[in-house]
């Protein structure tokens, strides 16, 4: 795979071209790139690079990164299908400041139709809200959830009403409120995640004289399908994450899985933390320095060290199915 999101960060000028996050579902892996989208199994080492989008691809650029696009990957609970969800940008209005954009659904026809036959639609309905470029959708229980990008809305006081939702079933969108934080959430700085059957939301909180260092809130979502009557999502405070810094307008530590005694997050800068839950107050300590790699080769099966320059790392949970590509 090659691409402006491969560049070094130094290589892609005044803005960084907005890096892909992975998404997995079922041992399926989605590989989102800039200029491509590749789906794989790693467990029977099976890919596919999926067509391209109805649309010519329209970058917007925002603070800090460029992009034009936002995927994501999930299985619709009605028909046992998996989908590919694409959220793009589709023309711009520099003076108004006006952006038009929409979303794409391609269907994961397996075993039953070839990848050559797959094919993108558009939705009846564009989405609501302007997603971040880069920044893939969390799935969780049959909906995939976006981070609205507050940097695109014309009046700078608007605050995004939470998370941007869409039901893989009957393909709608909607909105899932954000914690009462103590302050404004700061999107761009926020992770979605799916921890061990629960949806999480791990929100930095910058420093304040009261307090004895910044902090990383993780908060859960509980009641996601309750009905109007029942108040529908309730957000739960699990954790308080202290020792890591928070930086103001940048992504921050991101959770990547969990049992029963830690959490594994990553700190974005090729570093893995893992923070002990015993308590309510909880410690993030270094676990893993990820520039210096290994790999298994499967031809010699012995490990063997990567050698090109590491400045900047994906991972995902994973667990290995068989499902054919």
């Amino acid at each position: 795979m090659s691409g402006p999101s491969f560049l070094p960060r130094a290589a892609a000028g005044p803005w960084e071209v907005a890096a892909h996050d992975l998404a997995h579902c079922d041992g399926l892996v989605l590989v989102p790139a800039y200029s491509a989208v590749h789906l794989l199994n790693p467990a029977t080492r099976r890919a596919v690079t999926l067509p391209p989008s109805l649309h010519r691809p329209h970058v917007v650029g925002r603070p800090r990164a460029i992009g034009h696009q936002a995927l994501g990957l999930g299985l619709d609970p009605r028909s046992n299908a998996y989908k590919v969800a694409r959220f793009s940008y589709r023309s711009s209005d520099k003076p108004s400041g006006r952006y038009t954009f929409g979303m794409e659904v391609l269907t994961v026809r397996i075993p039953t139709q070839p990848p050559h036959y797959w094919h993108w639609r558009e939705t009846s309905t564009p989405p609501p809200y302007p997603v971040m470029p880069g920044r893939t959708a969390t799935f969780f229980k049959g909906s995939l959830f976006w981070t609205i990008d507050e940097s695109l809305f014309q009046d700078a006081t608007t605050v995004a009403p939470g998370f941007m939702r869409f039901r893989l079933d009957d393909e709608s969108f909607g909105v899932t409120p954000p914690p009462p934080c103590r302050r404004r959430i700061d999107y761009q700085a926020t992770t979605l995640s799916e921890l061990s059957g629960e949806l999480c939301l791990c929100v930095p909180q910058e420093f304040v004289p009261d307090q004895v260092d910044e902090s990383y809130e993780l908060w859960v979502c509980h009641g996601m399908d309750d009905d109007e009557q029942r108040g529908g999502p309730r957000w739960e405070r699990h954790h308080v994450i202290v020792g890591y810094p928070v930086f103001q307008g940048f992504r921050g530590l991101r959770p990547m899985a969990a049992d029963a005694d830690s959490i594994l997050l990553y700190g974005g800068t090729c570093h893995l933390c893992r923070c002990h839950r015993r308590t309510q107050e909880t410690t993030s300590r270094f676990y893993a320095d990820v520039h210096h790699l290994s790999y298994h080769h499967p031809d010699t099966g012995t490990l063997v060290e990567y050698k090109n320059n590491v400045c900047d790392f994906n991972i995902t949970a994973y667990t290995p199915s068989l499902l054919p590509l």
